[in-house]
């Protein structure tokens, strides 16, 4: 807005403040899990400056810097951030992103035990069969124990 009997490019420029970040918002996903499967961590970076820049993230494990990631954010922006790892070992690390820290547990998968089910329907058909191959055998024995008697 200019002010009266003031043309606008006669105002002063107001300098842009240049590129500003925070970082924020440190979620890993899953908290617990077993080892060998993928744990994701994530975090926001926030540009609070005017200008667009780029800003580094450092991801580090039990203090040992497992990936850095270079992201360029706008002016005003945010932008999530993320990293995937996994854990080869059973414990519970400690993750550092930019000083934001946060813990993670990986434990080892417990096998699991798979008990054999009999159906209850199956059962009443080997009770069918043994019945109905019982009564065979006796009226075979009880036709053939007559027919004997008969020739004789």
């Amino acid at each position: 807005v200019a002010e009266e009997g003031v043309l606008p490019e006669d105002q002063p420029e107001v300098p842009l403040a240049p590129a500003d970040f925070t970082i924020d918002s440190l979620v890993i996903s899953p908290i617990e899990v077993d080892i060998g499967k993928s744990v994701i961590i994530g975090v926001l970076v926030s540009n609070t400056g005017d200008l667009s820049g780029n800003y580094e993230v450092t991801l580090k494990i039990d203090n040992v810097v497992i990936a850095t990631k270079e992201v360029t954010v706008a002016g005003g922006a945010s932008q999530q951030v993320t990293f995937t790892t996994y854990a080869d070992t059973a414990g519970t690390y400690s993750v550092d992103v930019n000083g934001l820290t946060e813990t993670f547990t990986a434990e080892e998968k417990e096998e699991e035990v798979v008990t054999p089910v009999v159906e209850a329907g199956l059962v009443w058909w080997i009770w069918l069969i043994i019945g109905l191959s019982s009564a065979t055998a006796v009226g075979l024995l009880l036709y053939f124990l007559r027919w004997r008697y008969r020739i004789a």
